[in-house]
């Protein structure tokens, strides 16, 4: 049958300034970022990006998404994240990058303050690709796993022209992941 259901889900993005949060959330809406002349911005404010996704449930109808993207800038975030996680939030995603240690300690932190609320956590990490930089062990990621019981997602970041590239697949697992988990809850 050709029925379908649309659902709209607000997701929440934290992690330190730097980690390439802004950069995955232009990724997942399909934007151009290889036109960009920039290697870093930092996000000002509140930036929303808006991506429609389709998931067929077996035997079911099929899910239109329309996932919201919240990018809170980093230095207006902790009050904003406190507020969001008593009523607002979906999902948040939380962004490790695997070059800087420090932000695993901050989504670990973070995390921790999260325990108690009825959201979907799942962590990201970035630039997985760069060996010779790489803070984090598999025991990071097998704590968080464990403490927190949320889902680990890698990035594959590959440069082109200084500037991250990322595979329409790992785009899609992201945007499945998010999509399936709000169905299974």
């Amino acid at each position: 049958s050709n029925e379908y259901k649309e659902l709209s889900i607000k997701v929440s993005v934290c992690g330190l300034a730097g980690v390439g949060k802004s950069c995955t959330l232009l990724h997942l809406t399909g934007a151009r970022t290889d036109l960009l002349n920039v290697k870093h911005v930092e996000t000002s404010g509140i930036q929303i990006l808006s991506v429609k996704w389709p998931i067929k449930v077996k035997n079911g109808p099929i899910h239109l998404f329309n996932i919201n993207l919240w990018d809170i800038a980093h230095k207006n975030s902790q009050y904003y994240m406190q507020q969001d996680s008593k009523n607002g939030s979906h999902v948040r995603l939380y962004f490790i990058s695997a070059t800087d240690h420090k932000s695993y300690l901050y989504v670990y932190q973070q995390l921790e303050k999260d325990r108690d609320f009825p959201m979907i956590s799942l962590v990201i990490i970035t630039k997985t690709d760069n060996n010779e930089k790489y803070q984090l062990s598999e025991d990071d990621l097998k704590s968080l796993n464990k403490e927190f019981n949320c889902q680990i997602l890698r990035i594959s970041n590959f440069p082109i022209s200084n500037l991250p590239f990322y595979s329409q697949r790992s785009v899609c697992n992201i945007l499945n992941t998010i999509t399936t988990s709000v169905l299974r809850k």
